[in-house]
């Protein structure tokens, strides 16, 4: 009886070392995963930066195609003649779309990566190495989240700029024609 007794106990030694083991195997999974998913939000919200940047100068090559194409045609009028309804109104979309793409400028600061009080944290606080992943997963998870977050901000805003640029170009069209 006695036999039975400590072979019982070894075996859920052994299944509880088993568990461990494959829950750190998983946590690992999950912090790998994690990783990646990071590291594509973070090329996401660098390629709203850039893509804000590329509709910038792509506007300012057209604006000067326009005002040249302008000057060539009426190099004998005023430049009075330029202010009017649309140009002013193309004017002040304009300033809003490049405040908003400053406001993108601004917030292309994604959150990634353990900080220092993290790492601190880690070495004064003798974690297992289960315990080590979980509190790794969570932090993942926090900023995946607010990644998300944060991407869906600037989606909406890149759009907004792009729709405020054709819009101030489309009026500023006009208001040269007229």
């Amino acid at each position: 009886m006695n036999r039975d007794s400590s072979n019982r106990e070894t075996k859920k030694s052994q299944d509880d070392s088993d568990t461990v083991q494959s829950d750190v195997e998983a946590l690992q999974l999950v912090v790998d995963e994690g990783r990646t998913t990071l590291q594509r939000q973070v090329q996401n919200i660098n390629e709203f930066y850039r893509d804000t940047i590329r509709a910038f100068q792509i506007y300012f090559g057209l604006l000067g195609i326009l005002f040249t194409i302008y000057r060539l045609d009426t190099s004998n009028k005023q430049i009075s003649s330029l202010i009017n309804a649309p140009t002013i109104v193309g004017c002040c979309l304009f300033c809003l779309s490049v405040t908003i793409a400053l406001a993108i400028y601004a917030e292309t600061n994604p959150l990634a990566g353990i900080g220092s009080e993290g790492i601190a944290a880690v070495r004064k606080g003798n974690y297992s190495h289960q315990e080590y992943l979980f509190e790794l997963a969570s932090f993942y998870e926090n900023w995946i989240g607010q990644n998300a977050d944060l991407n869906r901000m600037l989606s909406i805003l890149n759009f907004l700029v792009l729709i405020l640029l054709i819009i101030s170009f489309a009026l500023l069209t006009y208001g040269l024609i007229l």
